[in-house]
């Protein structure tokens, strides 16, 4: 089966297994594990189901004849195949294929044939823009030599959505890099990536890709880095060495007046 076919078939997808009503993921997101699997609609084989004779196996293995299915409805219409005949496949395929993504006004299938011009193979919370034309996913490989470019956006009511919140959590990062990076008796080399992996590991995700909601449990997490490095420990008779989100949006908010 050709590359090509594959990311263009799993492009088409949107994630999820084409038998209707089913919202089983063909990738899981967290860990990247494919679950669904590729049933023929006619097969090349006398013994296999829905069997065509001259169905030659280029065609078997072309896009038209492949359907993404969890592996429960896989194995119902293989086993069922006077109830599922070429016909109803064909038919549940392209119903799949062409439903329309409401919250971003265009088709699925135009975002998958973007992503196939591009050479990407797909799944995740990643927008692409090319022209007019805009694409989900959460996670995207991209390979050939086309520029494109990848804006991720933030999911909503998440911190990123938050223009001042998104900002005082970037302000206590820099800060703590700041102050911890100027520690002269460390022993190994400072990573100013290491705080984010941090808080990832701490609570899930990406700072800005956490609900709003959680902003002040992150925002006390990185207050308390800050207080525990050494050079906060010795001023700290000079108080706080970091302002307050209040604070933070009023210079903000000065700023934008100016």
């Amino acid at each position: 089966m050709k590359e090509r076919t594959l990311k263009s078939l799993f492009a088409f997808s949107h994630n999820r297994c084409a038998f209707p009503g089913c919202d089983e993921p063909i990738v899981t997101f967290e860990d990247q594990i494919v679950l669904g699997e590729i049933c023929h609609i006619e097969s090349s084989k006398p013994t296999g189901p829905r069997y065509n004779s001259e169905l030659t196996g280029d065609k078997c293995d072309s896009i038209d004849n492949l359907l993404l299915l969890c592996r429960i409805h896989h194995k119902l219409i293989d086993a069922n195949t006077m109830k599922f005949p070429v016909k109803v496949l064909r038919k549940m395929k392209n119903t799949h294929e062409d439903t329309t993504i409401k919250e971003i006004g265009i088709k699925e299938k135009q975002a998958g044939i973007l992503l196939y011009q591009h050479h990407i193979c797909v799944i995740g919370n990643v927008v692409i823009r090319n022209s007019e034309a805009t694409i989900t996913a959460h996670n995207v490989n991209i390979r050939g030599s086309k520029r494109l470019k990848v804006n991720k956006v933030p999911l909503e009511n998440s911190i990123g959505a938050n223009i001042y919140k998104k900002a005082y959590i970037e302000y206590l990062i820099h800060r703590y890099n700041e102050l911890a990076s100027e520690n002269a008796n460390r022993k190994s080399k400072f990573s100013h990536a290491a705080i984010r992996k941090n808080i990832k590991d701490n609570f899930g995700a990406l700072s800005n890709d956490m609900p709003i909601d959680k902003f002040e449990d992150i925002s006390r997490y990185l207050q308390r880095r800050i207080d525990r490095t050494m050079i906060a420990r010795m001023k700290k008779a000079s108080g706080k060495m970091y302002h307050s989100f209040e604070d933070h949006v009023r210079k903000m908010k000065g700023s934008e007046k100016k």
